[in-house]
């Protein structure tokens, strides 16, 4: 299982698109979007002095310049580039998630990301045609079914190889040959995924939520890479989660006490 996480992890980590973020224009919106995203989020955390891991997020002394400055990081975000308004549910369900933990102060979170994101959607409907522009339409799909397609195999990548598999087993002679036997390894690695995702629940699964909210709304449009930026943050943190879960658990031995295999 062990193995089958790492082996995930590296594939995953060593995708193209990560050395194309590097490499290929820096100055693009979209990154531009993806940095002032992550400033935000660590600003709002700093301004709500977020207590130790192992602890819940607790509001002893507000800091309000750092909450300011998170409120018009995303400001800016969504100035930046439209993709940015996918974080608000994640904001609001954030603040509602710690809303025992933070109090009133959930109630400002909440009322300072929902005001950045009124004043752009009324800058919005104000200053640009509400009509499509050629090149937008062009961009949009003509159906659900490849969205759907690409959104869970984002997400989870072995749904992406059910059409090879229908080939594969209805040919029995490709399993003379290599690949077949590549995406079966592939497949059966991917249980250790699914095992460190149940274990690292707190972790994995929130950076699978945040993938999976900010790239839903550009599955709708044909692919382009800077449309992966933001949900890369959730797409990396899981990799390296991955890694981290695979040391955990080379690291424990037969003999552990049963409290440290909880997360």
């Amino acid at each position: 299982l062990a193995i089958g996480a790492m082996l995930w992890g590296f594939h995953r980590l060593m995708g193209v698109e990560y050395e194309r973020l590097i490499s290929w224009v820096p100055s693009r919106t979209a990154l531009l979007m993806t940095a002032l995203a992550i400033w935000s989020l660590y600003c709002l955390l700093v301004g709500l002095g977020n207590q130790t891991p192992a602890e819940p997020i607790k509001v002893q002394r507000p800091r309000w310049g750092w909450l300011l400055a998170a409120f018009g990081l995303y400001l800016l975000a969504l100035g930046a580039y439209e993709q940015a308004i996918a974080l608000l549910p994640l904001w609001l369900g954030l603040a509602l998630w710690q809303r025992n933990a933070w109090g009133k102060m959930s109630g400002v979170v909440i009322a300072g990301m929902l005001a950045a994101a009124c004043l752009i959607v009324c800058l919005r409907l104000s200053l640009l045609p509400l009509e499509p522009s050629r090149y937008q339409q062009q961009q949009l799909r003509s159906s659900l079914v490849g969205p759907l397609w690409d959104y869970f195999s984002e997400l989870f990548p072995p749904v992406g190889d059910w059409n090879y598999w229908q080939i594969a087993l209805s040919q029995p002679s490709l399993w003379l040959f290599k690949e077949p036997w590549d995406h079966l390894m592939m497949l059966l690695a991917y249980i250790g995924v699914l095992v460190a995702l149940l274990q690292w629940r707190k972790i994995l699964s929130a950076a699978l939520l945040w993938q999976a909210i900010t790239f839903l709304p550009m599955t709708f449009l044909h692919p382009f890479e800077h449309y992966t930026y933001l949900p890369q943050l959730g797409k990396a943190t899981m990799d390296v989660g991955l890694l981290l879960w695979a040391v955990w658990r080379f690291g424990l031995s037969p003999s552990s006490d049963k409290d440290r295999y909880r997360v």
